[in-house]
């Protein structure tokens, strides 16, 4: 019988890989995974996973103990903690997934018939909240420019052509008609009229207010149903485009030329949105899986009620933080475009 040679066998050893080395080439192909998973999805999958295993671990129990619960997880075997951890990445993975059009919910884009119907409802009512707020904001500064004036006008050092330009710009801010004469007094008055200085700090404080909500409307025409996506709007509608530009790819393009800041902002307020919208969707379905999780607690009456309550409690509350993360990400935006406009213009 004839023997192995050497060289066969020294190729059957290098063809079996060590522990060591399966070890290493798991990590690097999870490293390669996690690598294509941005933290936008990592944070509200993990949010999701842990809760879900959390109310898993009520289940078989006759008492709710969360810390119980809690230390239930920190027990579980390896095998465990692993099945734990792939369910972490696909829920990533599908989180990644519909970023875009889990915002796109959010701003109002709605496809199916009763969410265009009662979208249309809520540009109603935007529209209604739009046109006070603007009435309110007229209001506010007549009724400050008026103050203002007055106490000019009984200024000893107020002289006739400062006078005249406080009255060409009173009925420009009543909205009345001007006289031939008053037109050029009128344009000077608003480059050289800082009636602010004079006007009652009351009332500038309540029209900063006003001012500061009227922006986060778009045009009237330009509404759309969720006052994040109204905020979303305002801030798309300022960036000056060119002919032959589109909104979606304005950053991208514009990329290489803006200041590292500006993009730097741009981007962090943009993951911070997506972020806070999956985690949305991640608390309603928290609600839903904790009232099954907990339907066989009868004894624990408050728990039951309590759990899926405070889940859908934190959806507006990330709401908020959403549409503060949209208003960053319209100034941000705005002083792209400024930027862009400004570089175009000096070339």
């Amino acid at each position: 019988m004839s023997q192995p040679s050497a060289s066969s066998e020294a190729s059957e050893t290098r063809s079996a890989p060590t522990a060591e080395q399966v070890a290493d080439g798991v990590s690097a192909f999870l490293a390669r995974v996690l690598d294509q998973l941005s933290i936008t999805s990592w944070l509200p999958s993990l949010f999701l996973v842990g809760n879900v295993a959390i109310l898993l671990a009520f289940q078989g129990k006759d008492r709710l103990d969360l810390a119980g619960a809690i230390q239930a997880l920190v027990d579980l075997r390896w095998g465990a903690l692993v099945v734990l951890l792939f369910a972490l990445i696909i829920v990533a993975i599908v989180i990644q997934a519909f970023e875009f059009e889990n915002l796109r919910f959010w701003e109002g884009y709605w496809r199916s018939r009763p969410f265009r119907a009662w979208g249309q409802r809520r540009i109603r009512s935007a529209e209604r909240k739009r046109a006070e707020l603007a009435r309110r904001h007229q209001e506010l500064e007549r009724a400050a420019f008026d103050g203002a004036r007055r106490n000019a006008l009984d200024q000893s050092a107020t002289n006739q052509e400062q006078m005249a330009m406080w009255n060409a710009f009173e009925k420009v801010i009543h909205g009345r008609p001007l006289f031939d004469e008053e037109v050029s007094v009128a344009d000077e008055a608003a480059v050289k009229l800082e009636w602010p200085l004079s006007a009652d700090p009351v009332l500038l404080h309540e029209l900063d207010i006003v001012r500061l909500k009227l922006e986060e409307y778009p045009e009237a025409h330009r509404l759309l149903p969720t006052r994040l996506g109204n905020v979303m709007r305002a801030a798309e509608d300022c960036v000056e485009l060119g002919p032959e530009e589109d909104l979606e790819g304005f950053m991208i393009r514009h990329m290489d030329t803006l200041p590292r800041t500006v993009v730097a902002e741009h981007g962090a307020y943009r993951r911070r949105l997506e972020m806070y919208c999956s985690l949305m969707f991640a608390l309603v379905a928290l609600s839903a899986i904790s009232v099954f999780c907990l339907w066989g607690h009868s004894q624990d009456l408050a728990w039951r009620v309590a759990l899926p309550t405070a889940y859908l409690l934190a959806v507006p509350v990330s709401y908020r933080a959403a549409k503060a993360s949209a208003l960053g990400f319209g100034q941000a935006l705005r002083e792209a475009s400024r930027r862009v406009a400004l570089i175009q213009s000096g070339s």
